[in-house]
Parts: structure tokens; sequence; C-alpha cells
């Protein structure tokens, strides 16, 4: 079910309605997506549909970066039980987060064992890495997308992921990257540079580590790539791919 707008008219005859057919009607619910911005009142509504939607296998919510604007109203009242309700959905296979809130998008990871095969966090601003908190799905990952993250290496790897997509997120080294992904096959990089100048310290420094550790191995199960001219130039890809696209 797609509630878009998630407007507190549209949520609250979506909660009636399943509620006229008894508590187990939101039991029989296998994917939920919320689109738009929510204010207090959207809010505690989705709180109470995701307290009972328990055996969910695909939850998408996308915040479009909204502010909760009632000041006499704290999204802490009710992120506790979001992030419990959440957290208990053992079924789930497919999880989308846009939120502006990096910190509640780790409590949810952290706390989550379910069989997730799809991510997708998207948050305001550059933030802590979720990647080490992916140990609860390295064995069923298969497809993942952050924005607006910092990369760091992994002490596992996620042997079924196949896609990753990086927006706006640091320049990860190479070596992090096949690591924690030896069989990926589809990568968009997005470093977020706008045209900047070559030849900065950083870059090359990191594409001198990229040659030397490709020198060792190679991301033989890459065949796609989509990345951007800085991206492209320290990474220092060694090997040919079926598809480049440079947006």
């Amino acid at each position: 079910s797609s509630i878009d707008p998630a407007t507190p008219m549209v949520l609250q005859s979506f909660y009636d309605f399943l509620s006229f057919f008894g508590p187990n009607s939101f039991l029989d619910l296998q994917s939920l997506e919320f689109s738009g911005p929510l204010k207090s009142a959207e809010f505690d509504i989705m709180a109470d549909i995701l307290k009972l939607a328990t055996n969910l296998r695909s939850l998408e919510i996308d915040t479009c970066n909204a502010r909760f604007q009632d000041p006499s109203y704290s999204v802490l009242d009710r992120r506790e039980e979001i992030i419990k309700s959440i957290s208990s959905m053992a079924n789930l296979r497919n999880l989308v987060f846009i939120w502006e809130d990096p910190d509640f998008c780790h409590f949810i990871l952290k706390r989550l064992h379910a069989p997730l095969t799809r991510l997708i966090l998207e948050v305001d601003d550059n933030s802590t890495s979720p990647l080490p908190l992916l140990s609860n799905f390295q064995d069923t990952l298969e497809d993942v997308h952050l924005q607006f993250f910092t990369i760091t290496e992994l002490p596992f790897s996620c042997l079924k992921l196949t896609r990753l997509s990086l927006q706006y997120c640091s320049d990860p080294p190479l070596s992090v990257l096949m690591n924690a992904f030896p069989n990926l096959e589809v990568l968009s990089l997005n470093t977020g540079w706008k045209s900047p100048p070559f030849g900065l310290p950083e870059h090359e420094q990191l594409r001198t580590q990229n040659l030397a550790f490709q020198a060792r191995q190679q991301w033989r199960s890459l065949v796609s790539l989509t990345v951007d001219e800085i991206g492209l130039y320290t990474m220092a890809l060694q090997r040919e791919v079926d598809s480049l696209v440079l947006p």
C-alpha cells in the first residue's frame, strides 16, 4: 500500500479502514510506503500503523526533508516506539529510509534482524557510515544505496551484494569497497565534486593508493560503472567494464 501524500486525513482514513476489520488486518500488510512531509499528527498515525503492521516485507519512508514544525511536540515522544516497531519486523526484505535524522537510521539498523535484500538510506548531511551495521544482513543483502555518508572499512564481507550506489559520499579507497563487496557487479559513485581542479593532494594520494592496490588484486566481478570525473580519476580502474557512464 502506498500512502502518498501522507497527510493526516489520508493516514487516518487508512488506519480507520484497516481497524474496521480488526487488528489482524494490519498483519496481512506486505508492503507500506509513506511519502510526504511528516509533522506531529502524521508521525503519530504512522507510529500507530507500524506498531500493528509487523509482518511487512517492504517498508519505504520518504519524509521529503520534513521538519517537525509543532513546537509543543517532540519527535522523541514516538521515536523509540517506531524504532521498536520496525526492529521487530522479522520478515522485512526491502527498507527505504529518506530521513533527515541519521541517528534514527542507525538505531533501527543496529536493532533490526531481518533478511534484508535491499537497503536505501538518504539523510540530510554527511554522517557516519552505517556500513558497519550491515553485519546483521551480510548474508542476504543484494542491493544498497547510500547518500550523504562517510564510507568506512568493514570487518566483514557482503558476498551476495551485487549492486551498490554511493551518492555524495566520501570517495572511498577501492580496497575498502572490494574487500567489503567482492562480488559487486554494478557500482554507481558520485563524489559530489562539481568540476573541481584535478591534481589536489587528496586526489593524487587516493589515485596512487588505488593503483597500488590493483597491482595486487582486481575487481573481476564489476561489469557496470557509473561515476563522475573525479571518482573516475581517483579510482584509476585498471580493467575493462561492459558499461561505463559519466553522468
